[in-house]
């Protein structure tokens, strides 16, 4: 089974980076054994669903290039 990450971090609060999301969301695919097919990583408010790689995750779903997507809540 092939997952995806999405990322999101705000660009009102300074200093927030994806680190700690894509380190939780890796392991996580590693000790279920799934391959990682996509990283999707947007800095950008969550108001706005323009966001570039949050289509571009849409896109992919309706592709089946993944089977589950994985982000952190």
């Amino acid at each position: 089974m092939n997952c995806a990450i999405y990322a999101r971090v705000s660009t009102r609060d300074e200093g927030q980076d994806f680190t700690n999301q894509l380190i939780a969301l890796r392991q996580f695919a590693l000790t279920r054994g799934w391959p990682i097919a996509a990283e999707l990583l947007d800095q950008q408010s969550a108001k706005d669903s323009n966001r570039e790689q949050f289509q571009r995750m849409f896109q992919a779903a309706s592709q089946r290039k993944f089977d589950v997507l994985l982000f952190w809540s």
